[in-house]
């Protein structure tokens, strides 16, 4: 009885020895073929990965380059077009190409994140959810074609409006600045790319200038420091309307403190296209006729209030010859681009150029903070004369040998 317990033992021992060998010897071979597809796993792209509406989840790298391949393909080949209200013209609609735009492929692909086969497995098992993913592509730009679209929105940015002053029914009226647009270089590149991203529609980046003169600064334009008025006739109609015009050009002009008018700076040239008529005005001393005849009795006038306005002339040339419209030695003879009038604002304040033009007179005011103390006087005295140089004038109309002399003001 005892050895035949011994033998049951025995036998169940063995037998229990023998699951144990098979379950280590199952566990080995699982392990084994685990660690077999481990090492054949090929690494791809994580579930839900994007770029733009191409899918590239569960593709390998090289699968997933051909995709984005034939993404870039297609895509640069659809018009961008980028718009702003900030712009006098639009730009018209561009090529990806030609905006320098190309994709760097290689780069891009360093953004996909592939699965690993544990991942991969984990993945499996807990059934986890998918979640997009969108990758940006990485682009480059060639700038010297970016240069081309940068130099069409800056030749057709929105000017603002110059701040102005005038002095109205005894009043002082001040218009303060409104900014023009400039564009923002440093996000036009984003700009473009945000475009090309989203339907290829876009908007042009542009910020407001700074003001050049602020708001509180117009506040201490208060008062007529100067003025000075001289008659024109009406009757020199091409005469009057250069008068006016240039008058109606320099109206309200302000100048912050240091800063310098120049006349010829400001008003610009003299032509037909800006409105500028054909009327007389002095050559070499001799009475002749040309586009803008009648300038000078403007920066003659303006000169005058300069001065009663005791302001810093900086240039300045009088006519070859007296001007009836005031008395000798009070004229500044202006032609573009030379000579010029100039003068400086040497107060601590800004001051304000006001111009008027009422039947047959032109007036001038220097608006400023204060009125100068004491009064200008002009003192006049003759030093000599010289005689004028001829102007010879071929005229088919005369008879032969028969000569005219014609001299007269304007």
């Amino acid at each position: 009885m005892e050895g035949a317990q011994r033998l049951n033992n025995s036998k169940r021992k063995g037998s229990a020895q023998w699951i144990g060998v098979t379950c280590i010897s199952l566990i080995a071979l699982g392990g084994g073929g685990v660690g077999f597809a481990a090492s054949q796993h090929i690494p791809r792209v994580e579930p839900g990965a994007k770029i733009a509406d191409v899918d590239l989840g569960g593709l390998t790298v090289e699968e997933a380059k051909q995709k984005i391949v034939s993404y870039w393909d297609e895509a640069s080949k659809r018009e961008i077009t980028l718009t702003s209200e900030g712009l006098k013209e639009q730009p018209g609609p561009m090529l990806a190409s030609e905006l320098g735009i190309s994709l760097d492929l290689e780069r891009t692909t360093r953004l996909l994140k592939t699965d690993t086969f544990w991942s991969s497995l984990s993945r499996k098992i807990s059934n986890e959810e998918v979640k997009e993913v969108v990758i940006e592509p990485v682009f480059a730009f060639d700038e010297s074609k970016l240069e081309v679209l940068k130099t069409f929105v800056r030749q057709n940015e929105r000017a603002g409006e110059p701040a102005r002053v005038f002095f109205e029914d005894g009043e002082i009226r001040r218009q303060p600045e409104v900014p023009g647009m400039k564009l923002d270089e440093a996000n036009l590149g984003k700009a473009v790319m945000d475009a090309f991203l989203s339907g290829n529609q876009g908007t042009v980046p542009m910020i407001m200038a700074a003001k050049k003169v602020q708001d509180e600064d117009l506040e201490k334009i208060r008062t007529v420091m100067a003025s000075s008025t001289t008659r024109f006739p009406t009757g020199n109609r091409p005469r009057s309307s250069n008068i006016a015009l240039a008058a109606r050009i320099i109206n309200g002009t302000i100048l912050l403190p240091g800063e310098t008018f120049s006349f010829n700076g400001f008003v610009g040239r003299r032509t037909t296209a800006r409105g500028f008529k054909t009327a007389g005005v002095f050559v070499n001393g001799r009475p002749d006729m040309d586009v803008g005849g009648g300038i000078c009795q403007v920066s003659t006038t303006l000169y005058n209030a300069a001065l009663k306005a005791r302001l810093e002339v900086t240039a300045r040339q009088p006519h070859s010859r007296p001007v009836p419209y005031v008395p000798l030695g009070q004229d500044a003879a202006v032609s573009f681009p030379q000579p010029d009038l100039r003068f400086t604002n040497n107060r601590q304040e800004p001051i304000a150029i006001m111009a008027g033009v009422s039947g047959g007179t032109i007036t001038f005011s220097i608006l400023g903070f204060e009125r100068p103390e004491g009064e200008v006087k002009f003192v006049h005295s003759f030093l000599g004369s010289t005689v004028l140089p001829e102007k010879v004038i071929d005229d088919p109309s005369l008879p032969y040998g028969k000569t005219v002399v014609e001299d007269s003001d304007f």
